[in-house]
C-alpha cells in the first residue's frame, strides 16, 4: 500500500504534466495565430490604373501590411495637421490679442502725452501770470517774517484723493490762472504808485528801530499817558540821513515848536508826512522830492530825550499809524521801549 509521501509525489507530477500540457497548447495556438497573421499580411492586392485609351492598364501590387502602413501614416499626417492648425490658430489668437493690447496701450500713451502737453501749457500760462507777483514779492521782501509768495502758498494743501489725474491738475491750474493774473495786475498797480505815497523807513539805509509806538503811551517827562501821534525812529546817534518816504512837495521846512527842526511833505492821494527833531534840514519849502531822497539829518532838536526822528503820517487832519504804511517792512525794525519821545 503506497505511503502518504508517495501519494503526494504522484499528485505533484500529475499537476505538473497538466499545467505544462495546457501552456504548450496555448503557445502552439498563439504561434499558429501569428503565422496565419503573417501569411494574411503578406498577401498582396493589385491596383490597376486603366486609361480611356488603347494604352495597356498599369497596376501595382502591395501587401496588406503595406496598405496598413500607408493608412497609419496618412492618419498620423492628418492628426499632426489638425494639431498644427490648432496651435497656429491659438498663436494667431494670441497675436491678435497682443496687437489689441498694444493698440490700446498706444492710445492710452497718446492720451497721456496729450494731457501732459495740455498740463505743460497750462503751467506755462500760470507761471506767466505768477511772474509779476514773484517780482513784486521780491521788491517788498524786507519783512523776514512774511513768507515769500509761492505756488504752494496760494492754495490750501490738497490730498492725493482730490488730485487724481493730470486733467484734475490742469483744471485747477486753469481755474487759478485768472485769479493769479488779477492778483499780479493789482500788485503791478500798487507797485506803480508806491513811490507816490509813504512807503519806506524814514532813516536812510533802513537802519534803526522803533523806540516809541503810535497810540497811547506814557510820557517820559511827566509819566502820564498821552496819545503819541507818530512813531519814534532811533539809531542812538545823530547825523544819519532822514529820507522822504514818498514822492511829494515840501510844504514846510523849519522850526515847529516841540518838533524842533521839522519838515512836512504833501504826497499824492491826500497823504502828508512830518519828520521832526532833525539836526539839520537839507531841503526847503516848495521843493519837490523823490522817495528815498535825503531831506535832513537825524538830531535831537525840540522836545526830545535823545537823537531820533519823530515820523507821522496824516490824511487831512487825521493821524494814521505809520507802521501800516511801511511797505518795506515795519516788523523788520524791532520795537525798543524806553527810547526817545516828543
Amino acid at each position: 500500500m503506497p505511503t502518504l509521501l508517495q501519494r503526494y509525489k504522484g499528485a505533484e507530477r500529475l499537476a505538473y504534466k497538466r499545467v505544462t500540457a495546457h501552456i504548450g497548447l496555448r503557445l502552439r495556438g498563439a504561434v499558429g495565430l501569428w503565422k496565419r497573421f503573417i501569411r494574411g499580411g503578406r498577401q498582396s492586392v493589385s491596383i490597376l490604373v486603366v486609361a480611356h485609351t488603347e494604352t495597356p492598364p498599369k497596376g501595382i501590387r502591395i501587401s496588406l501590411f503595406g496598405l496598413a502602413g500607408i493608412f497609419i501614416a496618412g492618419l498620423a499626417v492628418i492628426l499632426l495637421g489638425i494639431a498644427f492648425s490648432g496651435s497656429v490658430g491659438g498663436a494667431r489668437a494670441r497675436v491678435s490679442a497682443s496687437n489689441a493690447e498694444l493698440v490700446q496701450a498706444q492710445a492710452e500713451l497718446d492720451a497721456l502725452k496729450d494731457q501732459t502737453a495740455k498740463l505743460s501749457a497750462a503751467y506755462k500760462e500760470f507761471q506767466a501770470a505768477l511772474s509779476p507777483i514773484m517780482a513784486a514779492s521780491g521788491a517788498h521782501d524786507a519783512v523776514p517774517s512774511s513768507p515769500r509768495l509761492s505756488v504752494t502758498s496760494l492754495f490750501a494743501k490738497k490730498s492725493d484723493d482730490e488730485i487724481e489725474s493730470l486733467e484734475g491738475m490742469k483744471a485747477k491750474l486753469d481755474q487759478s490762472t485768472p485769479i493769479v493774473a488779477e492778483y499780479g495786475s493789482m500788485l503791478g498797480q500798487i507797485d506803480s504808485v508806491k513811490h507816490m505815497v509813504p512807503a519806506i523807513w524814514p532813516i536812510g539805509g533802513n537802519i534803526g528801530h522803533i523806540s516809541t509806538i503810535f497810540g497811547m503811551t506814557s510820557n517820559p517827562f511827566t509819566g502820564q499817558s498821552y496819545f503819541h501821534t507818530g512813531i519814534d525812529c532811533s539809531n542812538y546817534r545823530s547825523g544819519d540821513p532822514v529820507v522822504a518816504t514818498g514822492d511829494g512837495k515840501v510844504t514846510f521846512a523849519g522850526w515847529e515848536g516841540g518838533y524842533g527842526r521839522c519838515i512836512i511833505i504833501a504826497h499824492a492821494f491826500g497823504y502828508m508826512t512830518r519828520y521832526g527833531h532833525m539836526e539839520r534840514l537839507l531841503v526847503s519849502s516848495g521843493q519837490l522830492v523823490k522817495q528815498g531822497q535825503a531831506i535832513g539829518l537825524v538830531g535831537n532838536s525840540g522836545v526830545s530825550t535823545g537823537p531820533h526822528t519823530h515820523y507821522e503820517v496824516l490824511m487831512g487832519k487825521r493821524y494814521l499809524d505809520p507802521t501800516e504804511y511801511l511797505w518795506a517792512g515795519a516788523r523788520s525794525h524791532p520795537i525798543i521801549s524806553g527810547g526817545s519821545v516828543d
